[in-house]
């Protein structure tokens, strides 16, 4: 019984990313990140992020845009800090090794085989060559690219499609699927970023679900 409830429940959550995404998402990439989050949440906990609780100590959550229910987990207005400061300190944990400041400007190749990248040193300058039996680009999106974005200044720089691309193994797919948040042009707590990606109808009120428009609409609600 447990499990069929979980099922309904994770088919209903399924249907929000796949009708923000116009259905054109990945359905096997959708459902990955619907059954799989409750576990990486749990590990998260389990490493020392310390995200917001009820007063029974339940995980606390919001209906954030274009969500039914409330089901997301958060840590106040920080909720990506809290994840980035925890997994950074997992890796210190693991006794990998960091190289702050330095940045991959292209594949190393051998043979159509990616053996490595090549590195600048943001402080000196100076080139370097790390070698490597497998290589994982995880650097983020292309949001550079715009005026306005609710990502870091430093981060979103395309440089991980163009290592890929340039290597001539990584084939880019879906680039013109970007997600553009109505509260890009300020900071505001999740309360108010749930509200501000909730559209409103023309002559007041909230729109119900069913009402809100699809297909890669920006709503200028603020």
């Amino acid at each position: 019984m447990q499990s069929l409830q979980k099922k309904i429940l994770q088919d209903s959550i399924l249907k929000t990313p796949c009708a923000g995404g116009a259905y054109l998402n990945d359905p096997e990439l959708a459902e990955t990140l619907v059954t799989e989050s409750p576990d990486r949440f749990r590990d998260l906990s389990a490493w020392g992020s310390v995200f917001d609780v009820e007063e029974d100590c339940v995980p606390a959550q919001r209906p954030f845009g274009g969500q039914r229910f409330s089901r997301t987990c958060y840590a106040g207005d920080r909720s990506g800090h809290e994840m980035i400061a925890t997994l950074t300190e997992q890796i210190r944990n693991t006794g990998i090794r960091q190289m702050q400041e330095t940045s991959a400007i292209d594949l190393l190749m051998d043979d159509r085989r990616v053996a490595g990248a090549v590195t600048l040193d943001g402080g000196d300058g100076n080139l370097g060559v790390i070698t490597a039996d497998a290589t994982v680009l995880a650097t983020g999106g292309g949001t550079r690219c715009y005026d306005i974005s609710t990502n870091c200044a430093a981060g979103g720089t395309g440089d991980g499609f163009a290592l890929g691309y340039r290597a001539g193994g990584a084939t880019l797919i879906d680039m013109e699927m970007v997600q553009f948040h109505p509260t890009g042009g300020a900071v505001y707590p999740p309360p108010i970023h749930a509200a501000a990606s909730s559209p409103r109808r023309p002559r007041g009120g909230r729109r119900s679900f069913e009402e809100q428009p699809r297909g890669g609409t920006v709503y200028g609600t603020l």
